[in-house]
């Protein structure tokens, strides 16, 4: 015999929609999070290709610098071994 007070059958209903809500809308958050997740993954491939292109940019830069270096560094050597040479034939004449 049920009671008036018994609650079991309010609490059986209670317990299936919160549990269908629940199911709901967890299932609502994941597919939030999976459209958040594929905006991000947009996202990272545009930074990837500025980055890309960023690299190239900063690679030619910096093999323009080497570039200008080896050839003041090979002017240096040249113009220290004429001053040498200079030298040299600068002591060999006054001996």
């Amino acid at each position: 015999m049920r009671h008036a007070y018994d609650l079991n059958l309010y609490g059986e209903g209670m317990e299936l929609m919160r549990q269908t809500w629940t199911d709901t809308r967890l299932d609502d958050l994941n597919g939030r999070v999976d459209q958040g997740f594929a905006r991000l993954d947009r996202r990272m491939d545009r930074l990837d290709a500025k980055i890309d292109k960023l690299d190239e940019r900063l690679t030619e830069r910096l093999d323009k610098l080497v570039h200008a270096l080896l050839v003041v560094s090979a002017s240096l050597v040249a113009a220290f071994l004429a001053f040498m040479a200079a030298v040299i034939g600068l002591i060999v004449t006054q001996l």
